[in-house]
């Protein structure tokens, strides 16, 4: 079960680097077209940076997260479940009714602290 929520965690780090540039098409194209450096200007710009460049965060999670899980390091996985916590707390509280993927680690990040504490293999 942990390595198959640390498994979700990384895909979801792949839906959003597809899903970012699927959905800000406009504002990159802009900014390639223009040269990149400094030109992800403007509220759907940044947005558009901010939203692809979590992608590759959540893999990184979700590989630490897979490598903590087969090698049994418990506290790695306590140490990612409690981060994890906080971070989607804070954004669903920041976006209650918006679908985001910040109530999947809400969910994913229990499961990654019970089984650091050995509740869950």
């Amino acid at each position: 079960m942990v390595t198959a929520t640390a498994w979700i965690i990384f895909f979801l780090g792949v839906i959003h680097c597809i899903a970012g540039v699927a959905m800000f098409k406009k504002p990159l194209a802009e900014a390639i077209q223009q040269g990149f450096v400094g030109k992800l200007r403007g509220s759907e710009g940044r947005l558009a940076f901010w939203f692809i460049i979590v992608g590759p965060l959540l893999m990184t999670i979700g590989q630490v997260a897979i490598y903590a899980s087969v090698e049994s390091n418990l506290f790695l996985l306590k140490l990612i479940g409690y981060y994890l916590a906080s971070t989607s707390i804070i954004g669903v509280m920041a976006f209650p009714i918006a679908r985001n993927g910040f109530w999947v680690l809400l969910v994913a990040a229990p499961i990654l602290i019970a089984s650091g504490y050995g509740f869950i293999v």
